[in-house]
């Protein structure tokens, strides 16, 4: 008889045991916004963006008793041939360039090391922190969009996030990310280049014809932006005509008037009595592109008035 033989296959599983990080970070605000307010296009608009990087010491034992650490931004929405130097906010397809600085002189862009960016370093000294003690630090950047970028009113927006990435250098990698919007409003504006000064010189009124001035009246509005030029009545009330004051004690006026570039048929006004005020587009706020409009003044002839000084001011708005 053949002996029997049996034997048993012992199958066991291992259970692996819970682990804990020797070091856990947080990195705050897990969600940011850097909005740079109002862009005006003749001036810079700044921002700053605070991070807050916190890491905790769970166990016992660690090997390394300073941990050095990092910051790195990616380059979130980029145009043209991306990278750092073209971080970028969106309005529809108009672009506005941005970026994001390690320092408050706006020198060294805050990246990953790469495209001539740099990452945010320093260290953390565990040696005399007990266990559930934490080390933190606090991290700026300085966020800038750069004057003279001459676009479109409108707000705008990054269409992808940036994303903040923060790292202990040694050891099994300890990510922490934060995302970070970006957006800046380029408002409506214009403003007035010359202010125009009417002086029609010596008045006689024995000559026999008026006595005619133009003079440039030069402005600036944004891109694109709808506008309307309009004047008060003056100090006499009234368009038609207006009427220049004596400096001295008699009550004599003076009428004069302001045209519209057209000549001397349609009165520069608001709109009301009989008058017309002069409308268009914005072609931009840098000085290469300034409007220049014709003022034309008129003092009538044949006025019998005392010999004196008499002058008047026009208020010139410009709506948009």
């Amino acid at each position: 008889m053949n002996p029997l033989r049996a034997s048993l296959l012992f199958v066991a599983t291992l259970a692996a045991a819970p682990t804990l990080a020797t070091i856990s970070c947080t990195l705050t605000p897990s969600v940011s916004p850097l909005a740079f307010g109002t862009y005006t296009v003749l001036a810079q608009s700044t921002a700053n963006v605070t991070y807050t990087y916190t890491c905790t010491r769970n166990l016992a034992g660690d090997s390394t008793a300073v941990e050095p650490w990092r910051i790195r931004l990616d380059t979130g929405s980029t145009s043209g041939a991306g990278g750092y130097a073209n971080r970028t906010l969106f309005n529809g397809v108009n672009i506005m360039l941005y970026n994001i600085y390690t320092e408050a002189a706006f020198t060294n862009i805050w990246g990953d090391t790469t495209g001539g960016s740099v990452q945010v370093t320093g260290s953390f000294n565990f040696a005399a922190v007990p266990v559930g003690g934490s080390l933190t630090t606090t991290v700026t950047g300085f966020g800038r969009v750069a004057a003279n970028q001459d676009l479109n009113a409108g707000l705008y927006a990054t269409t992808t996030v940036i994303t903040a990435t923060a790292r202990l250098a040694t050891g099994p990698p300890v990510l922490t990310t934060s995302t970070l919007s970006v957006n800046a409003n380029l408002a409506a504006n214009c403003q007035i280049d010359t202010t125009p000064s009417f002086a029609f010189g010596v008045y006689d009124p024995l000559a026999v014809g008026d006595v005619d001035l133009s003079l440039s009246l030069i402005t600036r509005c944004t891109k694109t932006s709808a506008y309307t030029i309009s004047m008060n009545t003056g100090g006499g009330g009234g368009f038609s005509p207006r009427k220049m004051d004596s400096a001295g004690a008699n009550t004599d006026q003076l009428n004069y008037n302001l045209y519209t570039p057209a000549g001397f048929s349609v009165i520069w006004g608001d709109g009301t009595g009989g008058t017309s005020t002069v409308s268009s587009t914005g072609a931009g706020m840098l000085a290469g592109v300034a409007v220049t409009r014709t003022i034309n003044g008129r003092l009538f002839a044949g006025q019998n008035v005392s010999a004196d000084s008499y002058a008047d001011t026009v208020t010139l708005t410009i709506s948009y």
